[in-house]
């Protein structure tokens, strides 16, 4: 039953990257698409780069915090003592 709790917890985490790149590339699209729409190259392209960074940025925080608060909870293996 552990290890498929670790198996699953370590599932999570990978997911984590995915997110981030995820959100992290939809509002960089959003501000090219915009760019192009306007004309105003490449403004917009790059705020919609910063604030995706940002954004993903504190989706992945919180994400990682609320995936350590859960695996402290558990206790998997004794490792949640160190955390």
């Amino acid at each position: 039953m552990a290890e498929k709790n670790h198996q699953r917890n370590l599932l999570s985490y990978t997911t984590v990257g995915v997110e981030f790149i995820a959100v992290f590339g939809m509002l960089l699209g959003v501000g090219l698409l915009v760019d192009w729409r306007l004309g105003t190259t490449p403004g917009l392209g790059l705020l919609g780069g910063v604030c995706g960074f940002a954004a993903g940025l504190r989706h992945l925080l919180r994400r990682v915090r609320s995936l350590r608060d859960e695996y402290v909870e558990q206790d998997i293996d004794g490792i949640g003592r160190d955390l």
